[in-house]
C-alpha cells in the first residue's frame, strides 16, 4: 500500500538521524513533510499525463488557467503571474515567452509601466483553457474521491497552517499594488467559481 511505503521511507530516512543527531528530528514533522513533497510531485507527474494530450504540462497549465481565471479580459502582468504560480521570474519569462510562440499568449508593454510586461491570452489560448479547464477538474475530482468536503476544508486549513511557517521566514518581494491586484482577482475567481 502507498501510504505505508511513504512512512516507511519516511522512517528509514529519519531514524539514522534520530541517532546522530539525538533531540533534534521530530519523525512526525519529517513525515508531513516528505509525504507533501511526495504528493506535490506525484500530483505533477499525473497532471503532466492528463494534460499531455492538449499539449499542455503542469506548468504551462498553471499559467494558463492563471490566466483564464483573471476574468473576462484574461490579463495579468507577469509578476502576477509569478505570484499566483509562486515561482521566479526566469521562469515566468520562460514560460510566457513558449506560450506565446506557441500561440497561446501575447506579450504587451504595460502602459502603467515601461518595466513591466502585460501578458493576455490569445483566442487560442482561451479556447484551449475551455476545454483544459474541465477536463483538468474531472481528474482532480477523481483523485479527491476519497475526501470528503469538510476533510478537504480541513485539509487547507492545515496547508495554509505550514504556509504560514514560511511566509514568516520569507517575505514577499511583491509590490502592495501587485498584491492587491492578485487579491482582487482571486476574489473575483472566487466569486465566479460559486
Amino acid at each position: 500500500m502507498p501510504d505505508k511505503r511513504i512512512l516507511a521511507l519516511t522512517d528509514a530516512m529519519v531514524q539514522p538521524l534520530e541517532e546522530q543527531f539525538p533531540g533534534e528530528y521530530n519523525r512526525d514533522s519529517t513525515r508531513v513533510f516528505f509525504a507533501i513533497r511526495a504528493l506535490a510531485q506525484r500530483i505533477n507527474d499525473e497532471a503532466n499525463g492528463w494534460l499531455a494530450g492538449l499539449g499542455l504540462n503542469s506548468g504551462s497549465y498553471n499559467h494558463l488557467i492563471t490566466l483564464y481565471a483573471a476574468g473576462p479580459d484574461y490579463t495579468l502582468t507577469q509578476n502576477e503571474i509569478r505570484l499566483y504560480v509562486h515561482t521566479t521570474h526566469a521562469s515566468v519569462a520562460q514560460m510566457v515567452q513558449r506560450l506565446e510562440r506557441d500561440g497561446l499568449v501575447k506579450r504587451t508593454k504595460n502602459p502603467r509601466d515601461a518595466r513591466s510586461v502585460i501578458v493576455k491570452l490569445t483566442p487560442k489560448g482561451v479556447k484551449l483553457m475551455q476545454v483544459a479547464a474541465p477536463m483538468h477538474h474531472r481528474m482532480i475530482e477523481e483523485k479527491l474521491r476519497h475526501v470528503s468536503t469538510a476533510d478537504r476544508r480541513h485539509l487547507m486549513d492545515l496547508l495554509l497552517a505550514i504556509n504560514r511557517g514560511f511566509d514568516e521566514e520569507n517575505e514577499t518581494d511583491a509590490t502592495d499594488a501587485s498584491l492587491g491586484r492578485a487579491r482582487k482577482v482571486a476574489v473575483r475567481a472566487a466569486q465566479q467559481a460559486s
